[in-house]
């Protein structure tokens, strides 16, 4: 199995091992676009409020696996994230742990012109020991 990584192909070693859903949803919408651009043209940034810190797993923390997850996300009208987009994942289910708890998360939607406006946000997620 290839896995397409913005646009180069790389090898199993760095395919995530979990199932992502990779569709974007539609907005319907007059004059607007489906996902817009935060911090330009009027469009203010989104910002989270509510970030539990995702678990780690048994088997990473035997092998204190070090991780680094990117994770590409709509931050809704609503304020919270969906439609995940995995950009670099970790082995031992670290990935998938990341995602499940970036659920719960609650943010304050992009807004524009006093409304507020689907926008796609990428989340960079630290698994580290100390």
């Amino acid at each position: 199995m290839k896995f397409r990584f913005r646009g180069a192909m790389l090898g199993n070693l760095l395919a995530p091992k979990e199932p992502f859903v990779t569709t974007l949803p539609t907005y319907l919408g007059k004059d607007r676009n489906p996902f817009s651009q935060p911090g330009k043209n009027g469009i203010s940034l989104p910002s989270c409020f509510y970030m539990l810190n995702p678990t780690d797993t048994d088997e990473a923390r035997e092998q204190k696996t070090l991780a680094v997850i990117l994770v590409e996300a709509t931050v809704a009208p609503e304020g919270h994230l969906e439609d995940f987009s995995l950009f670099r994942g970790a082995p031992h289910g670290l990935s998938q742990s990341a995602i499940s708890t970036m659920n719960s998360w609650g943010c304050k939607p992009s807004m524009h012109d006093g409304l507020p406006i689907p926008t796609r946000v990428t989340f960079e997620v630290n698994f580290r020991w100390y």
